[in-house]
């Protein structure tokens, strides 16, 4: 997930009230039928934005944020029994997702910020994607939208464009022996890591 709509340094008033609505979105399941997180992270920024964006949530979901995250070993081996939520700049989302994607299915992509991953160009304007990876699927799902109600002075909270399905949906692999080949995988490092120390 990307941080909230921002100014240079910090979310703006868009992004705090979409902050304080992602409980609604994942917690009272007005959104797709997604898991709660388990875990969440904040990919290491020069901002505080992602932070703001995740810190309403984990403190209702009672989930500690942990920040400055770039192990992506470590986020593989969480990935298969841990339901996590990722959130940063939207050019980090990209590469960490890329590298996961590379390590779990061996497939590398090129993809772009938006509704549609394998587009040319990232849509610096999208802060309702939500990008998930389950069942050897990247699918992208939508957010609820905030606009300003001039007339009234508050914000409105509209989940008109949110859907259960995704948007977009695009198969990782067929492979059927996938979980063998990322348990593999991850003995491989625990090996490769015993013998490094081990010298």
């Amino acid at each position: 997930m990307r941080h909230g709509e921002d100014t240079d340094v910090s979310l703006s008033d868009v992004g705090f009230v979409r902050s304080n609505h992602l409980i609604d979105f994942f917690t009272y399941k007005k959104g797709p039928h997604l898991n709660s997180p388990k875990k969440i992270i904040v990919l290491k920024s020069k901002t505080d934005k992602s932070f703001q964006s995740v810190r309403k949530l984990a403190k209702e979901l009672n989930v500690k944020i942990e920040d400055s995250y770039t192990n992506i070993i470590e986020l593989l081996r969480l990935s298969l029994t841990t339901d996590i939520l990722i959130c940063g700049e939207y050019d980090a989302l990209i590469s960490i997702i890329e590298k996961l994607i590379f390590k779990l299915y061996s497939k590398q992509l090129k993809l772009r910020w938006g509704r549609n991953p394998l587009n040319t160009f990232d849509d610096f304007n999208d802060y309702t994607s939500l990008w998930v990876i389950n069942n050897n699927t990247l699918s992208v799902y939508n957010l609820f939208d905030v606009t300003y109600n001039k007339q009234y002075s508050y914000f409105d909270i509209t989940y008109k464009n949110v859907k259960k399905e995704p948007f977009e949906s695009i198969k990782l692999t067929d492979d059927i022996y996938l979980v063998n080949r990322i348990s593999n995988f991850i003995d491989d490092i625990n090996i490769i890591n015993r013998i490094w120390y081990s010298e």
